[in-house]
């Protein structure tokens, strides 16, 4: 979660950053610490690709990520990201 970080911005959660991210929706019905783990490892996965396309690359996908964040109130619904 720290990666997928502004500086000076809030803390995105492991669920808003899966939805918008991996398009991936977890924690539905109850709290899996295996599931969060998983997941934990493909958004550091994600982030290594995002970052080996460049700094540029990877500002303007964090930029984009707050900017949907703060349109929808930090709430989450795989319906309502948008296609990329």
């Amino acid at each position: 979660v720290e990666l997928w970080r502004l500086p000076n911005q809030r803390l995105i959660s492991l669920r808003f950053l899966a939805s918008y991210l991996l398009k991936k929706d977890i924690q539905d019905e109850i709290h899996d610490s295996i599931e969060d783990a998983k997941t934990a490892l493909q958004l550091y996965r994600h982030y290594e690709y995002v970052s080996q396309r460049g700094p540029e690359y990877l500002k303007a996908t964090l930029i984009d990520l707050y900017h949907y964040g703060h349109k929808c109130n930090w709430t989450i619904g795989l319906d309502r990201i948008p296609k990329f």
